[in-house]
């Protein structure tokens, strides 16, 4: 048998048959350093001590910059926008009154003047508060019972079949010509007024939902069952959400046909409403309270068209990404 230090030196001294040189700068391993012993550099540093992989602190919040995002610019550069324009509209009232120089068009100070007034005697209130109870109401209604009917007309095919006979056959009439026939079955009251609205917004409704929800497409369904969702599901999770835009959409459009429709309602046998007294106030040939209710009615849509802004900033934030 051949000795250890006799094999070691023969294992460590052999030259390897492809004729290279052996490395004779390796050192043997019974002399190497310890690593105790081994120079500080050559440590590891510990696991604590490592430097963190991104140097922003957790509190820090990352923002998605494909998101949407309120800016400065949108805040006030809008409202500016109908500043300009309503200052452009004064003054181009404020000089058809001048060179026209008539009683039935007073200028826009007589009117703002007589509109402060009304307010402060408290004679528009009353009117304002009743039109815009009718209003808000006949929408609400209208909203409640129209989408639903859309989501399904637009998604069942047996409701198709059963509703849109008769969407095709009410939806061109025109829902004015039974105001006489609405107010000797419901009176002249409230009741009246607000069947009417509904009647005229209800089919609006049904219809641009049943479109919106036509348009979605397939591919978005399959996926959302792909993934595991129930029939009921869907309604909630895919089709309000696409037809939501569409039905707001609509809503801005209804809010100058039911302001109309009220202003026309309004005009028979009612006590109190905007339309009732700007026609009282024809009547009177008192022209500023006339164009101060009008002012009125016309504050009134611009703030139902904010409110519906709101809603659609609120609920269809995707279309802004």
């Amino acid at each position: 048998m051949m000795p250890k230090g006799t094999e070691r030196k023969k294992r460590t001294g052999q030259v390897p048959h492809t004729g290279q040189v052996p490395h004779t700068g390796q050192v043997p391993l019974a002399e190497q350093v310890p690593l105790a012993e081994q120079p500080p550099h050559t440590e590891h540093a510990p696991h604590a001590e490592q430097i963190p992989h991104t140097e922003q602190p957790r509190h820090v919040q990352q923002t998605d910059p494909t998101g949407p995002t309120l800016t400065t610019a949108s805040i006030f550069t809008k409202p500016l926008t109908y500043i300009v324009t309503t200052l452009l509209i004064l003054l181009l009232w404020q000089t058809s009154s001048y060179f026209l120089n008539q009683a039935m068009l007073p200028s826009p100070l007589a009117t703002l003047t007589a509109m402060i007034r009304l307010f402060a005697d408290g004679t528009a209130q009353p009117h304002l508060l009743a039109s815009f109870y009718r209003i808000f109401v006949s929408i609400i209604i209208s909203f409640v019972i129209g989408l639903p009917l859309g989501l399904l007309i637009g998604y069942e095919h047996l409701f198709e079949r059963i509703l849109s006979p008769l969407v095709y056959l009410f939806y061109p009439i025109p829902k004015i010509v039974f105001m006489p026939l609405i107010m000797l079955l419901l009176g002249i009251g409230d009741t009246s007024k607000i069947f009417l609205i509904v009647f005229i917004l209800v089919f609006q409704v049904i219809v641009t939902t049943r479109d919106a929800v036509n348009k979605i497409p397939a591919e978005m369904l399959d996926s959302f069952y792909a993934l595991g969702g129930k029939r009921r599901h869907a309604y909630r999770h895919v089709l309000l959400p696409a037809a939501l835009a569409d039905v707001l959409t609509m809503l801005r459009l209804s809010v100058g046909i039911a302001m109309a429709v009220l202003f026309i309602s309004e005009s028979y046998a009612t006590q109190y409403g905007l339309g009732s007294y700007i026609m009282n106030a024809n009547a009177r040939v008192e022209y500023p309270e006339m164009y101060a209710g009008i002012l009125i009615m016309a504050f009134l849509g611009v703030l139902f068209f904010a409110v519906i802004d709101l809603l659609e900033w609120r609920f269809c934030r995707w279309q802004r990404i």
